[in-house]
């Protein structure tokens, strides 16, 4: 379960990003280890959102936002 969440955030994610390279595997990963489980507190609506910058582009960095079901989200991974 926790591969279709990867690979539905990664094509949301690719998917609003302008650039036309693929990103690395080392570039998912790092993907993977930010990842943050947030719930919403006025709608309970749990979401993964990661931050990351480029290397080498100075002042370039990326965040992502998706929806994903709260029950399938570790409790002690999920901030409030």
């Amino acid at each position: 379960m926790k591969r279709v969440f990867l690979l539905v955030f990664l094509t949301t994610l690719i998917g609003c990003d302008a650039r036309t390279s693929q990103p690395s595997a080392k570039t998912a990963k790092d993907i993977v280890n930010n990842l943050t489980y947030v719930q919403d507190q006025r709608s309970g609506i749990c979401y993964a959102v990661v931050e990351f910058a480029h290397p080498g582009e100075v002042g370039s960095n990326s965040a992502g936002i998706t929806y994903v079901p709260c029950d399938k989200v570790p409790a002690e991974m999920l901030g409030k």
